[in-house]
């Protein structure tokens, strides 16, 4: 029995012949050269038992060659090839890749201890793990593994050696024997038409570690390794083509990089189809970097829902962040900070205001302004952190100096409140105006404080020239405060028409109070005649922001049938939404419709029962209709969907299009439709910002 499974653990698998031929189809060199056709080969090899081809299949899911980008694919695939055999040509390579994924990706850092051999001095590298539970099993994977078996491998943990090595002497002469015999290897694959060895060197000739910095040959590897398809490669090629401004060309390579699921490349054609104002394709490409745990696409996520100020958005904004953050992602790890303080006051637990300083601290480190001074603010304070005035003055110093522009706006801005720093005037209004030269909020800030007259002189022309500036560049609350100094004349000549369009212009881009503002001047007839049609579109569009008292001017719309149709049900629904967005005055209304409601029905009877029966009739046409949208979609319609559709069924019932129901319980299917108007709105989210009238204005 032990012979024979000797003779078992002995046996080299040999390759199959798909393994081979998909090594050829592989091959730059040759005329067949097919990624896609490859991959093929290499399933076909792997269902057929061959472990080459599963660990390859590993290869082609790490590195997003002809499959889309799957880490946890491919490590899946290392593990299952090392399982079925112990012995076959790529189980070195195998071994070397589940060290990278398994070990490296959980260590935080590595102690190089010296040996001999013979005469000859060696190094090795003693993983440590970042949770300790982790150590016994990355020192099992380090310890079968050869980095002279995967050059990829090699040049990764030279890099980490590099970075996370201790003592730092030993770590380079460690990191430069790795490095050296790796590179030779990587060029003579290179030459053998394999591109994901051009994109390895790419790195290596660019930072000029162990050999000599060459751009020219770095470019040469770099279009082997687009051409390969490699999608690494394809993003840093279309980072270079955004640096000189062909994003036509930039956008293409990010997109056939995102078609891979390469996490980089997710996250720069997110970005790029924010830039082009296509906000949902963006949402699309973060969502699928943040699925596959990419900390800057769960950044980048974060913050756009973030803007859509709604609490459900804005709660998961944090938590994306936080997760983005717990990565090292310096982004991340600010604005999570930024949002624990938020919710914090100065009674906090220590515990509470320990975190938010570490995090503080650590994008400090990571050379974040911002964050140097709510830093040096807390260290200052003694918040979360042992208090310390030289550092927290040496911080500060540092950003006066040289820090960006946001950071000289918030410190600004702290220096003028002198609520947690020493008050100075002249100082604070020196950084805003340094700040107010890239930052369109500055120049807002400063305006604020000319117009209300806080701690400087009132002077409305300053504040307007300020708020001006920062309108042309399409700083919302910019359009809306020069909006009002020319309603009002202040700073400017009174011009109704340009407040007009500042404030339709602010709403166009999406806030609720330029939304709502504009509604009340429709309704007023502060534009001419009163516009009721106007009004009810700027209204829905506020409240679906949010907007309390938006939301309550719309209901009292569709109470009374004001810009469209009366609608008396959705009335009341509105008016208790505007209660629960906190309106002072809805509560009120919402218990006047109810009664309203009821009175109608008592006194009316049986005048009134045909109003109610529409709502019998509509209940469950609104609800198949909602249920098949959210199959066909994956998600709930939008407000303006839902709405549009509603009054479309109840518009065809009045018309006698659909036929009302008789010898029913009418209040019954009030109460239906109401209870599915509730269902609805709990889970609907934010959508698209339409301007309603943009055709009208046109």
């Amino acid at each position: 029995m032990e012979e024979r499974s000797k003779n078992k653990v002995d046996e080299t698998i040999a390759p199959s012949e798909e393994w081979i031929e998909a090594k050829k189809l592989a091959d730059q060199r040759d005329a067949r050269f097919d990624l896609g056709a490859a991959l093929d080969f290499l399933q076909k090899g792997a269902d057929r038992g061959d472990p080459n081809c599963v660990a390859d299949l590993g290869r082609a899911y790490e590195f997003a060659l002809g499959a889309p980008y799957d880490f946890k694919k491919a490590r899946a695939m290392y593990e299952r090839a090392l399982e079925m055999s112990p012995n076959f040509e790529r189980r070195g390579f195998a071994l070397c890749r589940l060290a990278n994924l398994r070990a490296l990706k959980v260590s935080e850092s590595v102690v190089v201890s010296q040996g001999k051999l013979g005469k000859e001095t060696v190094y090795r590298p003693n993983l440590c793990a970042k949770d300790p539970g982790d150590q016994a099993r990355v020192e099992e994977i380090f310890s079968e593994c050869d980095p002279g078996d995967d050059p990829f491998f090699a040049l990764d943990l030279a890099k980490f050696v590099r970075e996370e090595g201790q003592p730092v002497k030993d770590a380079e002469i460690l990191a430069a024997r790795l490095e050296k015999p790796a590179i030779a290897e990587l060029k003579k694959l290179a030459s053998e038409g394999d591109g994901l060895a051009a994109w390895y060197l790419v790195d290596v000739h660019g930072s000029g570690r162990c050999v000599r910095k060459n751009d020219a040959k770095a470019i040469k590897y770099l279009r082997q390794a687009g051409l390969y398809r490699c999608a690494p490669a394809l993003v840093a090629i279309g980072r270079a083509y955004e640096n000189r401004g062909v994003n036509k060309v930039a956008r293409k390579m990010y997109q056939a990089a995102a078609d891979l699921d390469e996490p980089d490349g997710l996250c720069e054609a997110g970005l790029m189809e924010l830039v082009e104002g296509e906000r949902e394709k963006a949402l699309e490409y973060f969502e699928r970097g943040s699925a596959l745990e990419h900390a800057p696409s769960q950044f980048f996520l974060g913050k756009c829902l973030w803007e859509e100020d709604f609490p459900i958005s804005r709660e998961r904004a944090v938590e994306l962040w936080k997760k983005s953050a717990e990565q090292g992602f310096e982004l991340a790890m600010e604005r999570y900070a930024m949002a624990l303080e938020a919710t914090l006051t100065p009674n906090s637990s220590n515990r509470e205001w320990s975190l938010c300083a570490d995090y503080y601290r650590r994008a400090a480190e990571a050379g974040m302004d911002a964050s140097k001074v709510a830093y040096a603010l807390l260290l200052r304070r003694g918040l979360g952190v042992r208090r310390d005035l030289d550092e927290s003055d040496r911080l500060l110093r540092e950003i006066e100096a040289s820090g960006d522009a946001e950071s000289k706006e918030f410190y600004g801005e702290k220096k003028l409140e002198g609520t947690i720093c020493k008050r100075d005037v002249e100082g604070g209004l020196r950084l805003l105006q340094e700040a107010s030269k890239e930052r369109p909020s500055a120049l807002v800030a400063l305006g604020f404080h000319f117009y209300l007259g806080d701690v400087v002189e009132r002077d409305y022309l300053a504040a307007a020239d300020l708020f001006e500036k920062a309108a042309a560049q399409d700083n919302v609350i910019g359009l809306i405060n020069f909006a009002r100094c020319c309603f009002e004349g202040l700073g400017v000549l009174r011009d109704d028409a340009a407040g007009e369009y500042f404030l339709r212009k602010a709403a166009a881009m999406g806030d609720p109070v330029a939304a709502g503002r504009l509604a009340a001047f429709y309704a007023d007839g502060a534009f001419g005649e009163v516009n009721w049609t106007a009004a009810r579109q700027w209204y829905f569009l506020a409240s679906m922001r949010g907007d309390p008292n938006a939301t309550e001017r719309l209901a009292y719309c569709h109470w009374y049938g004001l810009g469209g149709a009366q609608d008396r049900l959705l009335g009341a629904h509105l008016w208790e939404q505007a209660a629960r967005f906190g309106d002072e005055f809805a509560l009120e209304e919402q218990n006047r419709a109810k009664l309203a409601l009821k009175v109608d029905r008592a006194v009316r009877e049986p005048e009134i029962d045909d109003e109610f029966r529409k709502y019998v009739a509509a209940e469950p046409i609104v609800r198949e209709w909602l249920e098949t949208r959210k199959i066909e979609d994956g998600a709930t319609p939008n407000q303006v969907d839902f709405v549009e559709r509603y009054q479309e069924i109840v518009s065809d019932i009045c018309d006698g299009k659909i036929p009302l129901p008789t010898n029913v319980d009418s209040r019954g299917g009030t109460e239906a439709l109401k209870a599915l108007f509730d269902a609805y709105y709990e889970t609907v989210e934010a959508n698209p910002f339409v301007d309603p009238t943009a055709a009208e204005s046109e």
